[in-house]
């Protein structure tokens, strides 16, 4: 099974929004399910190719059902949400008994690193994307954050 093709069956599962397709060829397997989460981009993102041999590897960090992710977060506009430019550990401060890049209500500039994200054995150091005041910090300390998970809330 090549990847163009591929590629066409899963723009056609978004096209119709298709929630989940299992598709054998000879020794290949695709199977893909399309998450609920309406605020996560509309990829497929969780689509993985599986041959017989193989077993596909689940997540293991805990994630809540999109409901439940939906009513915990408050509605905030999108250019106020700073989001995770890459997947790994968000951390909330320097170092365990140091205390936080930022905390809700501190002020912030554009710039100034408001929280650290370890990638590869990488510490990242995230900024702020524009100057205001800290609404909420969405991810909690030494949690696995994805690209585009929101972070943090600057008003």
């Amino acid at each position: 099974m090549d990847i163009k093709k591929i590629h066409q069956i899963m723009a056609l599962a978004h096209k119709f929004d298709i929630e989940k397709f299992e598709l054998s060829e000879g020794e290949s397997k695709l199977q893909f399910t399309r998450s609920q989460n309406t605020q996560a981009k509309d990829a497929l993102q969780s689509a993985r190719i599986q041959r017989p041999e193989e077993k596909a590897v689940e997540p293991t960090s805990p994630t809540l059902p999109p409901q439940e992710i939906e009513s915990s977060t408050p509605a905030f506009a999108t250019d106020d949400i700073l989001v995770c430019p890459m997947v790994g550990t968000f951390y909330g401060a320097p170092s365990e008994d140091a205390q936080p890049f930022v905390q809700v209500g501190d002020s912030v500039k554009q710039g100034d690193t408001v929280c650290v994200v370890e990638a590869m054995k990488m510490m990242n150091q995230i900024v702020a994307h524009k100057s205001g005041v800290i609404q909420a910090v969405l991810a909690e300390n030494g949690t696995t954050v994805e690209f585009d998970q929101p972070l943090i809330v600057i008003q």
